[in-house]
């Protein structure tokens, strides 16, 4: 059994039996989906075990969390006041 961790914040942690897995070079798992075009997933995108699976998708979370709290905090720093940009004309880009 394999546990994909690549889309777990948008869609969960995938779970796939192993009769459709192969393991490349201990680094990549490639996924046959059955329509002749194969998944491949990067080493730490993928684990044998559900517990780590688990792991890496809260680190993930947490991760995402952060970045979007400072996002929100440097939306919330704008001063649309202070921050007004005049475009050049088309003669002053031209020159």
């Amino acid at each position: 059994m394999y546990y994909i961790t690549t889309y777990a914040l948008m869609r969960g942690i995938l779970q796939v039996e192993d009769e459709r897995c192969s393991v490349f070079n201990d680094t990549v798992l490639i996924v046959d989906k059955g329509s002749g075009h194969p998944k491949f997933y990067p080493h730490g995108e993928w684990f044998t075990s559900k517990e780590k699976a688990i792991t890496a998708a809260e680190k993930m979370r947490r991760v995402a969390e952060r970045l979007l709290h400072n996002a929100a905090a440097a939306i919330q720093e704008l001063d649309f006041n202070e921050n007004i940009k005049r475009l050049p004309t088309t003669s002053e880009r031209n020159n």
